[in-house]
């Protein structure tokens, strides 16, 4: 997650980890709505392509979905 950009990164944050709705995460961020589904839908791209490359953290999110 330190690895995205600040503002995908506060995107993913605001939504993800602290439960906002996506217009609540555009009016905290201060920008439009589609600007931030943007941002989520590269941020959470990102992130996939990132697990996807490290071996020991896909052995274990598909333990954790065993």
């Amino acid at each position: 997650l330190q690895q995205l950009p600040a503002d995908q990164r506060m995107a993913l944050v605001l939504r993800v980890v602290l439960g906002h709705s996506v217009a609540e995460t555009s009016a905290l961020m201060g920008r439009g709505v589609w600007s931030v589904k943007y941002l989520l839908r590269k941020g959470l791209a990102d992130l996939r392509r990132r697990v996807e490359g490290d071996d020991g953290l896909r052995e274990l999110l598909r333990r954790r979905r065993s």
